[in-house]
């Protein structure tokens, strides 16, 4: 991937989250709420949790 490509992906994920923080502080921002499977969250945590310390 081009480093252009690359910048302006990251420039359109900050402008989205720069919307959503808008939403939220706006109250119309949509939720909705699923069921998660508990232990597959642990078991991801504990996966990921050596790149997180490095």
């Amino acid at each position: 991937m081009v480093l252009a490509d690359r910048n302006a992906e990251r420039l359109l994920a900050l402008v989205n989250d720069v919307l959503d923080l808008q939403k939220i502080e706006a109250g119309k921002m949509s939720y909705e709420m699923i069921e998660l499977d508990l232990e597959l969250l642990k078991s991801t945590r504990d996966a990921i949790t050596g790149f997180l310390n490095d």
